[in-house]
C-alpha cells in the first residue's frame, strides 16, 4: 500500500458546502496538509452530521412560531449544536435564526475579544436576509484570523 497524503484548502470546502459526505471524507488520509482556515474548520466540525441535522431540525420545528429567543436558547438541543463549522454550512445552504444565535454564542465561547470587535451594522439589525451573509463572513473571517 502507498502512503496517502492530501492537501486541503479553504476553497475545497467552500465549493462543496452542499456535499457534506465529500467534505467529511477530505480528512481521510494518512497525512493531511491544510491551510489555517481549513484546519480551523475541521477542528470545529461535527462529523456526526446526520445526527447534528436531526437535532437542528427538531429545534427549528419546536421554535418556529416564537418571536423571542428564550425558547430557542433554553431548548434541550441548543447546547448540542455548538459546532461552528456545521453552523457555517447551514448558513450557506439552509439558514435559520438558530444558526445566527449559535454563531454569536459559539464565537463568544471561543474568542470573546474577536466577537466584541464584530457588531452588525444597525441597518441590518433584525433583517434575516442581511444577517445571514454578515454571519457567514463573520465565521469565515474568524477562521482566517
Amino acid at each position: 500500500m502507498g502512503f496517502n497524503k492530501r492537501y486541503i484548502r479553504k476553497e475545497m470546502i467552500l465549493e462543496n458546502v452542499t456535499n457534506i459526505p465529500y467534505v467529511s471524507r477530505l480528512v481521510k488520509a494518512d497525512a493531511l496538509i491544510m491551510d489555517t482556515w481549513s484546519d480551523n474548520f475541521f477542528k470545529n466540525f461535527d462529523f456526526k452530521w446526520k445526527k447534528y441535522q436531526e437535532l437542528r431540525v427538531k429545534l427549528n420545528d419546536d421554535v418556529k412560531f416564537w418571536s423571542m429567543h428564550g425558547p430557542t436558547l433554553e431548548h434541550e438541543n441548543y447546547p448540542k449544536l455548538k459546532s461552528l463549522s456545521n453552523v457555517l454550512l447551514n448558513l450557506k445552504t439552509d439558514p435559520s435564526w438558530v444558526d445566527i444565535l449559535l454563531t454569536h454564542d459559539i464565537l463568544k465561547e471561543m474568542d470573546m475579544e474577536f466577537v466584541e470587535k464584530q457588531n452588525p451594522p444597525q441597518e441590518i439589525s433584525g433583517r434575516f436576509d442581511k444577517l445571514v451573509p454578515w454571519h457567514i463572513k463573520l465565521i469565515e473571517g474568524y477562521y482566517g484570523h
